[in-house]
């Protein structure tokens, strides 16, 4: 029950690092910098080394207009991450293998300083989704009407890297005052209901992420079953790290330590498309601009997976009032990231 609140890469990079909505639109390509407190801000405040590494280029979907303008100690990504060669490469950027050697060598060596906070953005997976562990894919998968196959593979790529930085921290005894939260940007559209790739619509597949914390002081595996988004990550973490700041005043998110989510309501949008989450309901507005919505039951499944099983029939006075209010929140939301 975690939501991606723009499945975009630089909207979901923004709300996790900000705990704000962001605008019902491509926000960062709007502007040229944000330049209120972020979570980079706060942590430099209490005396953290900041890094921002990313495997593929701050440019990419404008971003740079978000983590220029922060008071990083460090920044690489494919234009300077150091002892990268053409054969750590793929068509988008830098395998994630180096990457995350690159991240541990730094550590090491002393040039990332502690306590830090590591800003670690994967470009993988990314669409045309080669395989990188090393296995073939046939041009029948690769060329095929979709491209699940593909995508799983990538996904177990990702997932095995991952789960070497982990081990790799715990191996420099960092493990008992490191927390790891592995959150996703947006869900991919993969031709097998429709359309690919992500950013205009709101359907389940594509905002309901993963959002996994692993931290040192709790034991065993749980799970939050509370409804949640993106602008929850900043406070979530700063409230683990027990700093208080003004960013986490202001958030519209709230920590899934200490708050009672069963009511709130999470808002969706993507550049066609509204979407919010209510009452273990998701209500999807395929345009934005019209109170025509697909409405889904949320149960949990096989696997503590989310089930979304469509609902007939809804009033349509209620399904008109959601519109109206999710478009008024919008409305209202442009207003206020436009006065900071």
């Amino acid at each position: 029950n975690f939501y991606s609140n723009f499945p975009e890469s630089s909207n979901g990079d923004f709300s996790c690092v900000t705990g704000l909505y962001t605008a019902n639109d491509m926000y960062l390509q709007k502007i040229n910098s944000y330049t209120q407190p972020t979570m980079v801000e706060e942590l430099k405040n209490n005396d953290y080394y900041c890094a921002y590494i990313s495997s593929g280029s701050v440019v990419d979907g404008n971003a740079i207009a978000l983590i220029n303008s922060r008071p990083f100690d460090l920044i690489y990504d494919l234009s300077n991450m150091p002892g990268v060669t053409k054969q750590d490469c793929w068509m988008w950027g830098v395998i994630e293998s180096k990457t995350i050697e690159v991240i541990i060598n730094e550590i090491q060596g002393k040039k990332i300083q502690e306590p830090f906070f590591i800003w670690y953005r994967t470009l993988y997976p990314h669409a045309p989704f080669p395989d990188l562990s090393g296995n073939t894919l046939t041009a029948e998968q690769m060329l095929a009407d979709t491209q699940v196959a593909p995508y799983k593979e990538a996904l177990k790529y990702l997932d095995k890297q991952l789960a070497e930085l982990v081990n790799k921290i715990d191996g420099m005894s960092l493990n008992k005052k490191t927390i790891i939260a592995l959150v996703s940007d947006h869900g991919e559209m993969l031709g097998e209901i429709g359309p690919r790739g992500h950013g205009l619509y709101v359907t389940p597949d594509l905002t309901n992420v993963p959002f996994i914390l692993i931290h040192p002081y709790e034991q065993g595996f749980k799970i939050n079953r509370s409804t949640v988004s993106q602008v929850d990550v900043l406070p979530t973490l700063l409230d683990y790290m027990n700093i208080e700041s003004s960013c986490k005043r202001y958030s519209q998110g709230q920590s899934l330590i200490s708050y009672d989510y069963t009511r709130r309501p999470i808002y969706i949008s993507s550049i066609n498309a509204y979407g919010i989450v209510e009452n273990d309901y998701y209500f999807e507005f395929p345009d934005k601009n019209m109170p025509e919505c697909n409405v889904y039951k949320i149960t949990e499944g096989v696997d503590n997976k989310a089930v979304y099983t469509k609902v007939e029939g809804w009033a349509a006075e209620d399904i008109k009032e959601k519109h109206a209010g999710v478009a008024r929140f919008y409305k209202l939301q442009r207003m206020f990231l436009n006065k900071l």
